[in-house]
């Protein structure tokens, strides 16, 4: 991320993924987007407590391996040019609690029918010292999903992370 201003930044961005459950041998992405800042609130009683938004907008090169045959017996491989779009959400309700939240709108450049969307959110709670307790949750929704898999799916995820200096 290069920040241009206090409101404006552009960012670059690389991406490898696997997934067994959506048939996915390999993804690889590298894209592109400018941010803008849409919201900075800092509590007037509490300097910790604040809210921030921010909304991009960009464009991302996929490149996706499937485990899935064609009619002619061949891997499925796509190579797509997808606008990358997100508005993003922080609230830091506490020194000990803070809530964020990411929602992302992936349509193909050349199909806007072809889109992905997905919702991310996470809430990251202070235990002790640099350790924090977390639970996540991700919803995704592909519209043509490749194979016989599900147009959507859930993820529940909660553990620990520990801040290193």
């Amino acid at each position: 991320v290069h920040p241009f201003s206090k409101k404006m930044a552009i960012e670059g961005f690389l991406q490898q993924e696997f997934n067994e459950f959506l048939l996915l041998r390999d993804r690889k992405l590298a894209g592109a987007s400018l941010r803008t800042r849409i919201m900075d609130f800092v509590s007037e009683d509490d300097s910790l407590t604040n809210f921030s938004s921010n909304l991009g907008l960009g464009l991302m090169y996929e490149h996706e391996v499937y485990d899935v045959l064609d009619e002619e017996g061949l891997t499925i491989t796509l190579n797509l040019i997808r606008i990358s779009s997100y508005l993003t959400l922080d609230w830091n309700i506490s020194s000990r609690v803070n809530w964020w939240a990411v929602g992302y709108y992936q349509p193909n450049v050349e199909y806007f029918k072809n889109f992905r969307a997905v919702v991310e959110t996470g809430l990251e709670i202070w235990v002790i010292g640099r350790l924090y307790f977390t639970i996540d949750f991700s919803y995704r929704y592909n519209n043509r999903p490749i194979g016989d898999v599900k147009h959507y799916d859930l993820v529940v995820k909660n553990g620990l992370r520990y801040s290193v200096p």
